[in-house]
């Protein structure tokens, strides 16, 4: 650091300002001071500073704006925050905007001189630093790979600068957490992996991300689960039942028809058995022809067509008739004409009487006595299943195939069914997907109240209202909620502001007396006249404090029927002699008294803060005009000026405490006055309104 150091410090309260600057100046350093933002931003033109030393509620323009302006003008110069904002993210924003570095107030003044060599140390010993092919020029700021320059945010920069001075050393998460981002406030756990992460995807392109060496290879196995619409599972299980009924009928009606057809046959071959059976029985049913019995032939033509056959046996089991021609080597297969005669009654069974095997005939046996007592005989009469089995395969192919085609349109019918069924739930589905979180007010159709669906409709809209209903309460809730934690965050971080700047500007000057201060007869007076004036300050400030807080605990007022007239006079006197004859103080008094309820003290206080306001905000030679009267049931007391005003979009917040027209310190006031002249009148049940 070398003698006559420029060190600009833009700070707008002037009492901490000129302790920096008499303590720098004492050391060295060539020092300028400016109280507000754009007179500060033009200083860094003009004066050309080695170090800024930089405050963040500032009138005109705050710290930070000017910050920004410095950096997207391209200016490198070091600046140090300096405020009484301590607050984590007050610390982020400025340091992600360009700040180099960060002293919250009071602070001591063995630390700010210690902070300001080290940064006068970084600039002095500004370098090239190379990493592979990118080039990072401490002294430009800038950074580059192969001619091209890559932008980075201050946070990058810093990070990149500490990994590449670094660049040999293994770093963990906790090192760049302290030396990168300041480890007096907790930073996410993740934030040095969002960082480094970004910085290799995206600033600085072109190089294959490595595998961490620490940190295993993660397969991930998808497991796809099958999942079958409710529309394809309805069809099925509709499609399985109707074809399992179809199926069901198809065996039955097979069986059935089958049963009919054999039986048809059975029942031919009985009745001609029996009838043939009652002729021969008569001795009618046979003649002799050529030498040998025969059926008679008008016998024959009654009895033997489709299909049936008849053979009269003696009882030797002998034919001795028949209506069709035999092979002889069948006859030994025919056991029911035997089981007639032995049982002496009608017989019945299956034999294969065709030459060929695979034919089946129904045989049915009679025996005989003839009236005329001739000898036993038995009358079979048979039928083939022939014919009977080809009509049963028939009717089997034709019920397969129409039960295979009744199960298609079953399949189909019961696609539609279904489709039909779920018409209503689609419609449902997509009017669900069109109510989003941030619209609550669409409803799902209801086409037919009386079904489930409809039921189901119904239920999920009532639910939607209540949801509605609750999500509208529990918002407005919410921005009530987040309304009165802004206002109490701001409440506190303004009022530790007010608090902080007094404390820090009493222990500075204490500190540089005792150092070197008292030695100087030029500063010792000057030093003690600022911790004096500190310190009503700080006491003002704490009185307002404590006048704000039995407020807001409801003190409890004893108000009296009074003349309203005759308080607007002792503050219309009292502020006369404030301003000095700086402003013309005037009171226009009513014609008489103006009678109302109210406790005496804390009404004075009240117009005493109007009047005190009308008057600092009045150039020299203005007015201000205070009047009492009455009107429309109510009593009013008016305080005009002739003073600045107030801006429009300023009017709803000056009411609030620690609020200032230009976003930092008043001279001779913390923003406290009109919030506590407010708060006496909404505690008499008054208001106060406000017009510019």
């Amino acid at each position: 650091m070398r003698p006559g150091t420029r060190v600009l410090i833009v700070e707008d309260d002037r009492s901490i300002a000129r302790l920096v600057q008499a303590h720098l100046e004492h050391l060295g350093f060539t020092v300028l001071c400016r109280h507000d933002g754009v007179s500060g931003f033009d200083a860094v033109a003009e004066f050309r500073p080695e170090l800024v030393v930089l405050d963040i509620m500032l009138p005109g323009l705050d710290g930070v704006g000017l910050l920004k302006k410095l950096r997207s003008e391209g200016s490198r110069v070091p600046v140090m925050m300096l405020t009484a904002r301590a607050a984590p993210m007050d610390k982020v924003h400025s340091l992600d905007h360009g700040a180099d570095d960060y002293l919250a107030k009071p602070f001591d003044m063995g630390e700010l001189m210690a902070r300001v060599r080290a940064l006068l140390r970084r600039v002095e010993g500004e370098e090239i630093l190379r990493v592979g092919d990118l080039e990072i020029d401490t002294a430009a700021h800038t950074v580059r790979r192969e001619e091209r320059e890559i932008e980075l945010t201050a946070r990058e920069y810093e990070l990149l600068v500490f990994m590449a001075r670094n660049a040999r050393r293994v770093l963990s998460r906790e090192t760049l957490l302290s030396r990168v981002w300041n480890q007096d406030f907790d930073v996410g756990t993740n934030v040095v992996d969002v960082y480094v992460g970004y910085l290799q995807k995206n600033r600085l392109p072109g190089r294959r991300e490595a595998a961490h060496p620490h940190r295993p290879r993660r397969r991930i196995r998808a497991e796809r689960r099958l999942t079958v619409p409710i529309r394809w599972r309805l069809t099925l299980f509709n499609a399985l039942v109707i074809g399992t009924i179809l199926v069901v009928l198809g065996f039955a009606l097979f069986f059935l028809l089958r049963q009919t057809l054999l039986s048809s046959v059975e029942d031919a071959a009985r009745d001609r058995a029996l009838a043939v059976a009652r002729s021969v029985e008569i001795g009618e049913g046979l003649e002799e022809f050529e030498g040998r019995l025969v059926l008679d032939d008008d016998l024959v033509d009654a009895i033997v067509f489709d299909g049936v056959f008849i053979i009269v046996r003696d009882g030797e089991g002998n034919v001795i008739a028949e209506t069709v021609d035999l092979p002889s080597a069948t006859e030994a297969r025919d056991e029911v004409w035997r089981t007639a005669l032995e049982a002496d009654a009608p017989a019945y069974g299956t034999v294969d009487f065709s030459a060929d095997e695979g034919g089946t005939d129904y045989v049915y046996a009679v025996p005989v006595r003839p009236s005329e007592g001739g000898p036993a005989r038995v009358v079979e009469a048979g039928k083939s299943y022939e014919m009977a089995e080809e009509n049963v395969r028939a009717v089997s192919f034709v019920l397969a195939l129409g039960i295979g085609a009744a199960f298609l349109f079953s399949v189909g019918g019961a696609y539609l069914l279904a489709r039909a069924a779920l018409l209503p739930v689609s419609a449902v589905v997509k009017a669900a997907r069109r109510i989003t979180e941030g619209d609550l007010s669409k409803r799902l159709p209801v086409a037919h109240p009386g079904d489930e669906i409809g039921g189901l409709a119904t239920t999920i809209n009532a639910m939607l209202a209540r949801l509605e209903g609750a999500f509208s309460r529990l918002e407005e809730a919410l921005v009530r909620l987040e309304d009165t934690l802004a206002r109490q965050r701001r409440f506190a971080a303004d009022a530790s502001h007010e608090l902080r700047t007094p404390l820090t500007s009493i222990n500075g000057y204490a500190q540089v007396l005792e150092e070197w201060g008292l030695e100087d007869p030029e500063f010792a007076p000057e030093g003690v006249a600022a911790i004096k004036r500190e310190s009503e300050r700080m006491k003002g400030l704490v009185e307002n404090l404590l006048i704000l807080t039995r407020g807001d605990e409801g003190a409890v007022l004893d108000p009296v029927c009074g003349n309203l007239s005759e308080v607007a006079e002792e503050a219309v006197e009292a502020a006369r002699a404030a301003s000095g004859g700086k402003t013309a103080v005037e009171y226009e008094p009513p014609e008489g008294e103006i009678c109302a309820r109210f406790e005496r003290d804390p009404i004075r206080q009240a117009l005493t803060i109007l009047l005190d306001n009308a008057i600092k905000y009045t150039l020299e030679g203005g007015k201000a005009t205070v009047e009492v009267g009455e009107g429309n049931g109510e009593v009013f007391v008016s305080v005009t000026d002739t003073g600045v005003g107030v801006p429009e979009e300023d009017l709803p917040h000056i009411f609030e405490r620690f609020y200032r027209v230009d976003g930092a310190r008043a001279d001779g006031g913390a923003g406290l006055g009109l919030a506590i002249a407010d708060q006496i009148s909404t505690s008499h049940d008054a208001r106060i309104h406000v017009e510019s």
